[in-house]
């Protein structure tokens, strides 16, 4: 059975993770959608590479954030799925609920619309997943995910430990959102200091700070 996406025609889905278990546990709900899983197997040796052999393979992607184990990739899950996106190809990252803070990747995260824990993949989120990433590369995007440019104010700045708190008064003006410093271009990162406002493009309809990503960085 196909799933028709907004004019992307969805029958295959690859599977993508190092641990051929996982793999099977994630076919199931692609399964329950009487969609056909595709599995791969492995080495991957480069994202672009990657992306082409899955444009050959299938007409999605479900892809594990942790790649680089037993030598099957040499880059990791948010690599490929941030280019699958750039072209429209619907893609979903799992990554295991003890990793969610870390692979945030607030700096790819407006390139990675369906950041989902491994454990609540069901039908009904790829179903939604899929839908929002091919609707949003056509340009319609959920309240959630829509980007604003806004004002950007740094709270607080830890140089050691390469992150800071920022506030967006737009959208909560009390909640401090942690950056890691890699989330900042190179010259706002040499600069920033406690009281800095900047502009980005932020979502600022994000119901939980996990889901607010920014991107387009601007001095102000």
């Amino acid at each position: 059975m196909d799933m028709q996406i907004n004019g992307h025609n969805v029958r295959s889905v690859l599977v993508v993770d190092d641990n051929p278990s996982v793999r099977e546990t994630y076919a199931y709900a692609i399964e329950d959608l009487r969609l056909q899983p595709v599995y791969e197997d492995g080495p991957l040796e480069s994202v672009g590479g990657a992306l082409t052999m899955l444009q050959r393979k299938a007409d999605a992607l479900v892809c594990d954030y942790h790649l680089r184990k037993r030598n099957y990739s040499r880059f990791n899950g948010d690599d490929l799925v941030v280019e699958s996106y750039k072209i429209g190809f619907p893609s979903i990252l799992c990554t295991s609920y003890n990793d969610f803070e870390i692979t945030l990747m607030r700096h790819k995260r407006r390139f990675i619309p369906a950041l989902v824990k491994a454990d609540d993949l069901s039908p009904e989120m790829i179903a939604r997943a899929f839908t929002r990433c091919v609707d949003e590369h056509k340009g319609t995007f959920d309240p959630s995910r829509r980007p604003w440019r806004t004002l950007v104010r740094v709270e607080e700045v830890f140089p050691n430990d390469e992150y800071c708190y920022v506030v967006i008064p737009a959208w909560n003006t009390e909640s401090k959102i942690r950056l890691l410093f890699k989330d900042l271009p190179v010259k706002l990162r040499r600069t920033a200091k406690a009281g800095m406002r900047l502009h980005a493009k932020v979502n600022i309809g994000a119901e939980k700070p996990e889901e607010v990503y920014f991107d387009a960085w601007e001095a102000a």
